[in-house]
């Protein structure tokens, strides 16, 4: 028991796997971001590779992995005052048995301490506007599909996130930071700028 008893988060939901043309998901999600995108000061660039394929995910989770991503690279950008544009691109490919998706902004950036908390549930550089459980379940999504998510960062440049997800579904639960993301007691790798 103990003080943090109610504040542990369950497990997500049973994933529904679903077999997806890739590239035709990575275009709807790119749809919807730009339409969240039309009325700001923001570019998006996408470069999907068009011969992806098909891969087992749960494409409700992985979208929403992907937006609220997709959240904090826009308020990363909003709080980046001095620049009156900006730039967000969103990138799909695949590498060796991986589909990795990025976003990468060209927001505020974040320092070390916000790198390694990022994935930490409650933690949030937002002040009180943030719940800190969009990152933190992002993370999950991932995870319960046997990848990971990388981040580099710089503060005042922006950030890049990008999500592995495994071509084949994972038939055991694998460790998480096995690519050595931001966040994680266990990363060995802290990448250079």
């Amino acid at each position: 028991g103990g003080v943090n008893a109610g504040r542990q988060m369950k497990p997500l939901p049973d994933l529904q796997w679903e077999q997806v043309d890739v590239t035709c998901f990575a275009q709807e999600v790119a749809r919807m971001m730009a339409a969240k995108l039309e009325k700001l000061p923001i570019n998006l660039t996408c470069d999907i590779e068009e011969t992806i394929g098909a891969c087992k995910i749960d494409p409700g989770y992985v979208h929403a992995a992907l937006m609220n991503i997709f959240e904090n690279a826009i308020d990363a950008c909003q709080r980046r005052q001095d620049c009156p544009l900006h730039d967000l691109h969103f990138c799909v490919w695949t590498q060796d048995d991986k589909i990795k998706f990025s976003v990468s902004d060209t927001g505020i950036g974040m320092d070390q301490n916000t790198l390694s908390n990022l994935f930490t549930v409650f933690f949030s550089s937002k002040g009180r506007k943030g719940t800190g459980l969009g990152l933190f379940i992002a993370n999950k999504i991932v995870e319960q599909h046997g990848g990971c998510i990388e981040v580099h960062s710089k503060q005042g440049k922006g950030s890049c996130f990008t999500i592995n997800i495994p071509r084949s579904r994972p038939e055991v639960r694998q460790e998480p930071g096995q690519c050595g993301q931001m966040g994680t007691e266990d990363t060995h790798t802290k990448p250079e700028f």
